[in-house]
C-alpha cells in the first residue's frame, strides 16, 4: 500500500504539474505514514532548504508605525524558501505540522 500511494503521487505530479497553470497540493495517509506534495509554479526556479532550531527568538517584519509580534520558536523545523531566511513558502516542524503556499 505504501509504495502504491507514493507511486500514484509521483505519477500525478509528473502527468499534471507541467500542464497546470496554477499551484496544487495533495496529501494522503495510511496507518504507517503520511504523504504530502505540491506543484509550485512560480517565476523563480531557485530556492534553499533550511533547518530551523528550537527556542529561537523571532520578531515579525512590520511597517514603521506597527508593533512587531515577538515569540520564541517551540519546535525545530525544515523550511523551503526562495526569498530568504525567515520567509518560508513551505515547511514541516518536528511535530508534523506542515505549511504550504499556493500561488495563483
Amino acid at each position: 500500500m505504501n509504495r502504491t500511494l507514493v507511486a500514484a503521487a509521483f505519477l500525478f505530479t509528473q502527468l499534471f504539474s507541467a500542464q497546470a497553470m496554477a499551484c496544487s497540493s495533495f496529501g494522503g495517509s495510511t496507518p504507517a505514514f503520511q504523504l504530502m506534495g505540491k506543484s509550485y509554479d512560480f517565476q523563480l526556479s531557485h530556492g534553499i532548504a533550511l533547518i530551523n532550531k528550537r527556542h529561537v527568538k523571532k520578531v515579525a517584519l512590520v511597517g514603521p508605525r506597527d508593533t512587531a509580534a515577538q515569540w520564541t520558536s517551540k519546535y525545530g523545523s525544515l523550511t523551503y524558501t526562495q526569498f530568504g531566511r525567515d520567509f518560508p513558502i513551505s515547511g514541516l516542524n518536528e511535530k508534523g505540522l506542515a505549511i504550504e503556499i499556493l500561488w495563483d
